[in-house]
Parts: structure tokens; C-alpha cells; sequence
């Protein structure tokens, strides 16, 4: 898949996926950040779904 077809997939999953819960939804990948202290706050506040 290139960029472009990437980006707008990932933004239209974001969009139903936020009309689905009608809240506001960030979609991250486990390898999107490198950040110790996102990934901390990240897994405070993260909310499964599915599994």
C-alpha cells in the first residue's frame, strides 16, 4: 500500500471509528512511538476493546 492510500485508510478508519463510539478516538500502532513517557500515559488510559 503506498503512502497516500495509507494515510487516507487510516484516517477513514479513525473517522467510523469515532462515529461508532461518538467520541473522539486516536488510533496508534505499537511502533508509532518511541517516547517513554507517551507509551506510559498510553497504557494508563488505554481502553480494549476487542480481544
Amino acid at each position: 500500500m503506498d503512502y497516500g492510500d495509507y494515510a487516507d485508510a487510516y484516517f477513514d478508519l479513525a473517522d467510523k471509528f469515532e462515529n461508532l463510539f461518538q467520541r473522539p478516538v486516536d488510533l496508534v500502532t505499537d511502533k508509532s512511538s518511541s517516547n517513554p513517557f507517551l507509551i506510559n500515559s498510553i497504557n494508563k488510559t488505554k481502553t480494549l476493546l476487542y480481544g
